[in-house]
């Protein structure tokens, strides 16, 4: 209801964690009414906090939409454009390189086991 709310008066539609219960094509679809100009003539907005990478995706999102979140070394929450990084336009897959650590913003848990070892 609230995104049908916000196609039909052109307004943004904020969303904490879009992908919690709701399958990855539904979300896939929802996001492509936004950018659907025929459904979406008002130019609403949906501003949506995700964390399946999956979404990551040049066919779905212009790398200028999307937005990446991490944590500096004072724990504090920094936002970065992708656009801020240059290789970002020409990434085959940004997924793959946002999971390798190009972008920022993503956890390095190689090394969690060192947490239940004594070495």
């Amino acid at each position: 209801g609230l995104m049908l709310r916000a196609l039909e008066n052109g307004t943004p539609l904020f969303v904490d964690e879009i992908c919690t219960g709701l399958h990855l094509k539904l979300i896939q679809i929802l996001v492509g009414l936004f950018q659907n100009e025929r459904i979406n003539p008002k130019n609403a907005q949906l501003l949506a906090v995700v964390h399946d990478t999956s979404l990551m995706d040049k066919k779905l999102l212009r790398h200028d939409q999307i937005s990446l979140i991490g944590m500096s070394k004072f724990k504090g929450s920094q936002i970065h454009d992708l656009v801020e990084y240059k290789d970002a336009k020409n990434s085959d897959s940004i997924e793959d390189d946002y999971l390798k650590g190009k972008f920022g913003a993503v956890a390095f848990l190689n090394r969690i086991d060192s947490l239940f070892l004594n070495d």
